[in-house]
């Protein structure tokens, strides 16, 4: 297994994002893989809970490296009409 810094992002067509799923699955098992998908309050609950640690108290704004240390996966998994629609 070889560094890579996360995080990724896979936009894929919509059709073929649960074969996506299943081969980040079995091909990089120790991924988190998120999937922004479903309606707009299930992709709501995951942009606000799935993609990054909260932030410390009392800093509002962050740098782009505190950013990058609060990440929580590795690959983004969405579509291009998902991508649009947020």
């Amino acid at each position: 297994e070889q560094a890579c810094p996360r995080p990724h992002l896979v936009v894929v067509p919509l059709s073929t994002l649960p074969n996506w799923e299943r081969e980040l699955a079995t091909w990089a098992p120790a991924f988190n893989v998120v999937t922004l998908n479903g309606s707009a309050e299930a992709r709501k609950i995951i942009l606000g809970h799935e993609l990054f640690t909260p932030a410390p108290l009392g800093r509002r704004f962050l740098d782009k490296g505190s950013l990058q240390e609060r990440v929580k996966f590795n690959v983004l998994l969405t579509s291009y009409e998902i991508l649009l629609a947020e």
